[in-house]
């Protein structure tokens, strides 16, 4: 270990989410700008990691995922979300959320 406590390296760990409902008319222009801004934010290394997930029935439905690691993120988003959600208005209704991880299950694994 580094000296630092398992808890303090974990505990800032958050996960930005920005959910999009959109018109089925829209969904594979949507989905593939999804993918291409996931890539880029990706390629960039701007985030550690960013995901997109399509809802199970819905079919306009999808949620990006963007993992932050050892990073505080305000309440109101991060750079990269708030652009996110400048690009994706024009697509549909949109929901903006930050969580910050409380218990880690790998922590025993670490120690």
């Amino acid at each position: 270990m580094n000296g630092r406590n398992v808890n303090e390296e974990h505990i800032m760990t958050s996960l930005e989410i920005i959910e999009i409902r959109s018109r089925a008319s829209m969904r594979g222009r949507l989905e593939k700008e999804l993918c291409r801004i996931a890539a880029d934010v990706e390629n960039a290394q701007e985030a550690e990691h960013v995901r997109v997930f399509a809802h199970g029935v819905m079919d306009a439905d999808f949620s990006v995922h963007i993992l932050w690691p050892a990073q505080h993120i305000p309440s109101e988003g991060s750079a990269i979300g708030l652009r996110l959600l400048r690009v994706l208005r024009e697509y549909g209704l949109l929901h903006h959320s930050v969580w910050v991880l409380r218990c880690p299950m790998n922590e025993r694994k670490q120690q």
